[in-house]
């Protein structure tokens, strides 16, 4: 996946998985700056729920919603010059399909986007970040290099 995620992209990758056995080893190269994260966590759902042996290797870069699908892997690699992008999210009106005159809408969808992006980063951190620190790292647009990614237990090596 390069570029940003998009519905096409979702509809590929899940139509290509469905083709084949969970015992194939899989790898998915992702590089992106982000995305349709609705999308993004019904990837991650799909495939932590299943059988697939998934490596990820994010290269460049990984924020929001190429973060999440990059997540799902059983095995996670990132390239030596990757970036991990680390923010808030921050959906306008019409990302959700909502009228524009009940904001609190938004603000509860990208209240809850958040939640869900920080518990995927406690879980695959093996506990090691916990959500109210994802949640401020979010909130301070951190971004890590591929050694903090290990050092924090979501990456598990650097390939080339």
């Amino acid at each position: 996946m390069i570029g940003p995620i998009t519905c096409e992209d979702h509809l590929h990758a899940l139509g290509e998985l469905k083709k084949l056995s969970s015992e194939t080893p899989l790898s998915l190269f992702i590089s992106s700056p982000g995305g349709t994260l609705s999308l993004a966590f019904s990837f991650y759902d799909f495939i932590v729920e299943s059988e697939f042996n998934l490596t990820t290797v994010g290269s460049g870069q990984l924020a929001c919603a190429s973060l999440v699908i990059w997540l799902a892997g059983k095995q996670r690699l990132l390239t030596p010059h990757t970036g991990i992008l680390l923010r808030e999210i921050n959906l306008e009106a019409n990302d959700i399909g909502c009228d524009i005159s009940k904001h609190s809408a938004c603000q509860s969808f990208n209240n809850l986007y958040n939640r869900f992006v920080a518990e995927i980063i406690e879980n695959r951190s093996n506990d090691k970040l916990k959500v109210d620190e994802v949640l401020a790292l979010m909130e301070k647009e951190t971004v890590w290099s591929p050694k903090e990614a290990i050092e924090m237990e979501l990456a598990h090596g650097i390939t080339s």
